[in-house]
């Protein structure tokens, strides 16, 4: 019998399982008295995300796998170092916003993100993340009205 449990299936799987239990937890999420009759609520867009997630999710387990996989061939891969890295990196940028503040901390996260990726030089790095990090700084900040704290070394 062949091994229908690729490791497509399993990560499918364990997105599954993680939409569902995000939908169940944004049915959680209180309403003021106010919205309850809104058509968009805070619950909204957690909901739909659930529910597109958990489509995504289903269409991936009942679709046949063109490239099967058995999920421990799949471990064994060179890709696993980096994406290690990634979550080191991702570690690295949550403790960095602090002291470094949003802007210096997520032009560093870009900057080692895309070399991690692969990408050497030092021109397309920081094309590539400083009009990103003020880009989203500028959103977040002027036009959503956010505070982001410029880090503690630069008050």
């Amino acid at each position: 019998m062949k091994n229908t449990m690729t490791a497509t299936r399993v990560g499918a799987l364990l997105f599954l399982i993680l939409a569902l239990v995000y939908g169940y937890n944004a049915y959680q999420i209180p309403l003021q008295p106010w919205s309850m009759d809104e058509p968009f609520t805070s619950r909204t867009l957690p909901i739909f995300l659930s529910a597109i997630g958990s489509i995504v999710a289903l269409l991936m387990l009942i679709l046949p796998d063109n490239e099967a996989q058995s999920p421990i061939e799949s471990f064994s891969g060179p890709g696993w170092k980096v994406t290690l890295a990634l979550l080191v990196l991702m570690s690295l940028f949550g403790v960095a916003l602090k002291p470094l503040g949003f802007l210096v901390s997520t032009t560093l996260f870009l900057l080692g993100g895309y070399w991690l990726l692969g990408e050497r030089r030092i021109q397309v790095l920081l094309l590539a993340s400083l009009p990103v990090a003020i880009g989203l700084w500028f959103l977040l900040s002027k036009v959503l009205g956010i505070y982001l704290a410029p880090g503690e070394l630069f008050v």
